[in-house]
């Protein structure tokens, strides 16, 4: 039988990127729509997004769907 009280924890462990690799960042909000962020022109107003994307590139032609969990995934390939 599994008791919590008997796990055991597993040794960390540091994610580094590799010698020379760009700094990417996404953010994927839910419930968002694409233009609706100031930095594409919409009414709500990110001014950190809007200074990050005025330093780095924009993309714009990521597929979205109705539910989150399809767009993390399509993320991922």
């Amino acid at each position: 039988m599994l008791d919590v009280r008997n796990a055991i924890a597993l040794a960390p462990f540091n994610v580094k990127a590799p010698d020379g690799a760009p700094n990417v960042l996404i953010v994927l909000i839910d419930d968002m729509g694409f233009g609706q962020s100031s930095d594409f022109g919409g009414p709500a107003s990110m001014p950190t997004a809007e200074r990050l994307a005025d330093n780095g590139l924009r993309y714009n032609q990521f597929h979205t769907t109705a539910l989150s969990s399809p767009s993390r995934t399509a993320l991922r390939r």
